[in-house]
């Protein structure tokens, strides 16, 4: 029996995974598109609800704590006026970084909008609020400025519903609800400082 010739195949198996691949990454930058802030590269408020939602299921099947803090930047006209926007920006993808950095890696990182940005953290806010205490500089045109800060933290009461996905984004949403009412209420009386609920 003559042996077949497999090379075509061979052929037709690369080209086909190459095209899965091309494929899967346009998904991706489609999905970073969806869900990624883009001047910060952290989550949107889109990828925040997804991403928190499933990090609070996650620690609610487990018994876990869950936290989640909303943060302010402070004084973001001053520096707006005295830089600009466009170095306004880098200093808040700044900020991001640094956010990204002092936490770990299954907590979520998002922008919220504007100058505000929300942490779901894998721990209670007593441990949330320790790690945001580190102070913060960022550099723009070689100047060395250090960042202020305004936050309100609360921990996730887990009250279980019948469908915890569901039940998991409202938690998010009434938490984040909570601790941007915290926030509000520190800017006025205690500017730059991480303000908690029992």
């Amino acid at each position: 029996m003559p042996e077949r010739e497999s090379q075509p195949d061979e052929e037709w198996v690369s080209e086909l995974k190459a095209e899965q691949l091309m494929q899967e990454r346009e998904q991706q930058e489609i999905q970073d598109k969806i869900m990624k802030d883009e001047a910060t590269g952290l989550f949107n408020l889109k990828g925040l609800m997804e991403f928190g939602s499933r990090l609070i299921a996650e620690r609610s099947r487990e018994h876990l704590p869950v936290s989640v803090v909303v943060l302010d930047l402070d004084n973001l006209k001053k520096l707006n006026e005295r830089f600009g926007h466009p170095k306004v920006n880098e200093l808040l993808k700044a900020f991001g970084n640094h956010l990204t950095k002092i936490v770990r890696e299954y907590d979520v990182v998002s922008r919220y909008g504007g100058d505000e940005f929300v942490v779901v953290f894998n721990a209670p806010k007593e441990k949330a609020g320790k790690l945001l205490a580190q102070p913060v500089s960022v550099e723009i045109n070689g100047e060395k400025i250090e960042l202020s800060f305004t936050a309100g933290a609360v921990d996730v009461d887990f009250d279980h519903g019948p469908d915890m996905k569901l039940d998991a984004k409202k938690k998010l949403q009434d938490a984040i609800e909570t601790a941007d009412q915290i926030l509000m209420k520190s800017k006025k009386e205690n500017k730059g400082t991480v303000q908690m609920i029992n």
